[in-house]
């Protein structure tokens, strides 16, 4: 346990918010920040008595997403864009340049259907059907321009005329309502036969294996009649994971998905891929991508033709310390989320440019259990419970600027929501009891250590570190920390029950990257 970083909490009390610091103004082109990524957590695996560990305080940030070409809002069902007057003519002089970031790991793949590991270059690349604010609660139309669910099982979506592939996809043609269909029924099979990550949370609404069907009456409808009610569905579809593939390119692959390399530039998205290497990824601009004429929607990211920024490229450096290095000294125009520590040493440095504002994603830890290991001993896992410090977490990793979560979201649904004191009512921190309950039910025979993965290209995992000592400490048990790379660290969260090789996992989750009123009621699923 690293005291000295505990002991600045400890003393300064210092709140605990998440900032985005640039060396330069920041001005990300494309539908990435908000439109988010697949999820990494696994449905087989269930928070259970644990109660889902406890979610960051609203207090995180965008990044420079007012200069973001990033979708948004036309409020919902039956929204028809506005396609009115023409804007004022807007100074270009703030167009061109390149923008550049670090990547802390090689993505493991391009194929949407399957990777979660490089969100900013996927959402920069590919179309979705619209995107979601949770600043502006409100949608804004992206590859469609207007939708309706016509009733609890039925979602039908109007397509934006002139949106067209990429010049190497499908030779640059217009998308059609087929070409949707034909990205959209791929993830089941991408889940269940070619090891995707995207959570079935996201597509299991309009499986066909499940009973949905896809009627597609003309190039610019597709209708999608689910085989169940999903409150969540158009939020599913502001998620970077569900966009249309050309299928063409699909075609051109013997084995029917994408591929790590030879994948890229299947896509409608502001930027196609220009030079993908083991040690930088490079984007250009799309010359076919389309207008977004709704400019007079509040909280609109989208500009009207094309995004501000020339280039994008994001340098792939696994050391923590070299891509800090590297910021510092001006190379990188992003680093990402800091502590306030961090950003009060980081302050007045003249490479740094420190942002905070209003949190947008909901952002949280759970402590997910794998259930082989665990359901046959319900008593353990409420001794694990028991043992967790719920306060000492929010006191000490998030500054006091914390709340625990619940299976439901307050963010998502406020009139469904626990309260806090509910939530404190069974999330009870009982050192002493879980230690007898544990001793009482084998669990010394039963688990004499316990195992977690931790990301391998993460600095510092103190968060995890936090949890596991509240076990060592109520339980009497060692916890093992094993660091994994990126792919296998995404593998080993996502594995098939029974094959987990850690007996908990600290899933971080965050409703911007995954899905906007994420209500984790996946990590209760056993």
């Amino acid at each position: 346990m690293k005291e000295g970083y505990w002991g600045k909490y400890w003393r300064r009390r210092v709140s605990r918010r998440r900032v985005l610091a640039g060396g330069a103004t920041l001005a990300a082109g494309s539908a990435a920040i908000l439109a988010g990524c697949g999820d990494d957590d696994d449905d087989d695996d269930t928070g259970g008595d644990t109660g889902g560990g406890t979610t960051a305080d609203p207090t995180a940030t965008a990044a420079a997403t007012q200069a973001a070409d990033t979708g948004g809002d036309t409020g919902g069902e039956d929204q028809a864009s506005d396609t009115g007057s023409q804007p004022e003519p807007e100074d270009r002089s703030k167009y061109g340049g390149k923008f550049n970031w670090t990547e802390r790991a090689y993505p493991t793949g391009f194929d949407p259907s399957i990777t979660i590991t490089f969100p900013y270059g996927m959402a920069q690349t590919y179309s979705q059907l619209m995107a979601f604010s949770i600043i502006e609660d409100q949608f804004y139309p992206d590859a469609a321009q207007s939708w309706e669910q016509v009733d609890s099982e039925t979602l039908v979506f109007n397509l934006r005329p002139g949106v067209r592939f990429n010049p190497e996809a499908s030779d640059g043609r217009e998308v059609t309502s087929e070409d949707w269909f034909t990205s959209l029924r791929r993830y089941p099979d991408s889940r269940a036969n070619r090891g995707s990550n995207v959570n079935e949370l996201f597509f299991s609404f309009m499986d066909e294996n499940q009973g949905a069907t896809f009627d597609t009456p003309d190039d610019l409808t597709l209708r999608i009649n689910q085989n169940k009610p999903f409150s969540s569905n158009l939020r599913a579809f502001a998620a970077a994971s569900l966009v249309v593939v050309s299928p063409e390119r699909l075609a051109a692959e013997e084995s029917g998905d994408l591929g790590q390399v030879s994948g890229v530039n299947a896509g409608t998205g502001p930027y196609m891929f220009d030079d993908v290497s083991e040690t930088r990824i490079t984007l250009k601009r799309n010359p076919n991508y389309y207008e977004h004429p709704e400019q007079d929607l509040p909280g609109t990211r989208f500009v009207w033709d094309h995004p501000y920024i020339d280039e994008m490229e994001a340098v792939i450096i696994t050391d923590g310390a070299a891509a800090q290095s590297r910021f510092l000294a001006g190379d990188a125009d992003y680093y990402g989320g800091i502590d306030k520590i961090t950003a009060e040493q980081w302050e007045g440095q003249p490479n740094v440019n420190i942002v905070t504002g209003p949190a947008i994603d909901d952002g949280s830890r759970m402590i997910q259990l794998a259930a082989a290991k665990w359901t046959p001993y319900p008593e353990l896992s409420k001794a694990l419970s028991m043992a967790m410090d719920w306060d000492g977490y929010i006191d000490v990793v998030l500054g006091g600027e914390g709340r625990r979560s619940a299976p439901v979201s307050p963010t998502a649904f406020p009139n469904y929501a626990l309260t806090q004191e509910e939530i404190k009512s069974y999330q009870v921190y009982d050192p002493q009891g879980a230690r007898q309950l544990w001793e009482a039910n084998n669990g010394p025979e039963i688990f004499p250590e316990l195992d977690t993965t931790v990301a391998s290209w993460i600095p510092d995992y103190s968060y995890v570190q936090f949890i596991g000592q509240s076990f060592e400490d109520s339980l009497g048990v060692k916890v093992n920390y094993n660091p994994l790379e990126l792919a296998t660290f995404i593998a080993s969260a996502n594995g098939p029950t029974g094959t987990k090789d850690w007996h908990f996992f600290i899933a971080g989750n965050n409703a911007v990257a995954t899905m906007p009123d994420w209500n984790a009621l996946v990590a209760y699923t056993p």
